[in-house]
């Protein structure tokens, strides 16, 4: 049988209508395609919000950094303009009293983070029941350090930030510095390498886990890595499958995006399933109550989620105490 060259496949129907016709496999095809999909998922009801994990409910308020708070109430001389603007440009929008990084606050931006502070580390502080100086945080792309900075806060014993930009831990360090913050130390890693670290109690990785072309290899370090639990914050599309996304075209010159112009977005069951398949046996759902005034949570684009990986430590003392009080409250 000779040697043939098809340059004429036919096109289903329903590629045709959802990708229209675009085969989407140069970079530049990319964007076009995957939002063709969301569109096409919206307007056929393939883009619903599931909850398929028991919950963790949360009151938060949409406050300050803790930092934030102890600063404007102290007699601490805040960097000048002129410092800050030397390390910028500034991503996140941190306040010392009058002065601040990008003297503006955005839902993106502010409410966002500060919602997340208040949900996912002043949580995995309520979780260690005054036990934080015994315990040691791995902040995960910590980028400029704000979380790090919270979980320090709380007199966690040992906090460290990991980040690949030396340009987002000289924000990181500078800081730590200016808010006064010990018991926080920053270093330079790709996450590649994570799997070579020493294990920290807790864990905490938000806003990396979609930025990634190795999610698998990425959660698998993430539990070796893990003594105590995993607090996982990531983008997530709805759709109900378990799976990524290719997404091309990001630009890598902005320091929240990943190392790579292409990477894997997961869809939640595809996190939920990750987390089980590297190892992990509870994963809870975090929900915090502020969550239907934030953009993107109130969504179900951004989840939360609290893997634990020792079953018999501080979360299942902690998850016990709750049950219990629980239980006390439906009996009066």
């Amino acid at each position: 049988m000779p040697i043939k060259l098809v340059t004429d496949t036919p096109i289903d129907g329903h590629h045709r209508r959802i990708y229209r016709n675009s085969p989407g496999l140069a970079a530049r095809q990319q964007a076009s395609r995957y939002t063709a999909f969301c569109m096409w998922a919206e307007a056929n009801d393939f883009n619903p919000i599931e909850y398929l994990l028991p919950q963790i409910i949360v009151p938060t308020e949409t406050t300050p950094f803790l930092y934030e708070t102890r600063f404007a109430g102290s007699d601490i001389v805040p960097p000048t303009p002129a410092e800050i603007a030397s390390l910028g440009p500034w991503h996140y929008q941190l306040e010392f009293g009058p002065v601040s990084t990008r003297n503006r606050r955005d839902e993106l931006d502010w409410y966002i983070h500060r919602y997340r502070a208040n949900a996912l580390v002043d949580l995995a502080a309520e979780i260690a029941g005054g036990q934080q100086t015994d315990l040691s945080v791995l902040d995960v792309a910590s980028h400029c350090g704000v979380f790090s900075l919270q979980f320090a806060e709380h007199g966690f014993g040992s906090v460290t930030g990991l980040d690949l930009r030396n340009e987002n831990l000289a924000q990181a360090r500078f800081l730590a510095d200016a808010y006064r913050i010990d018991g926080v130390r920053f270093e330079q890693g790709n996450v590649r390498n994570l799997g070579m670290r020493e294990q920290a109690d807790i864990v905490f990785c938000g806003g990396l886990l979609y930025h990634v072309t190795f999610p698998m290899e990425l959660l698998t370090d993430l539990f070796e890595t893990t003594k105590e639990f995993l607090i996982l914050d990531t983008l997530c599309q709805k759709h109900p499958f378990s799976g990524f996304h290719l997404i091309c075209s990001k630009d890598i010159g902005y320091t929240a995006e990943g190392e790579t112009h292409f990477e894997f977005m997961p869809t939640y069951r595809g996190v939920i399933d990750g987390l089980f398949a590297v190892g992990f046996t509870e994963v809870y759902e975090i929900l915090g109550s502020g969550a239907k005034d934030t953009r993107l949570y109130k969504d179900g684009n951004l989840r939360s989620f609290l893997a634990v990986k020792n079953k018999d430590g501080i979360f299942r003392k902690w998850a016990s105490r709750i049950d219990q009080s629980s239980a006390a409250i439906m009996s009066t």
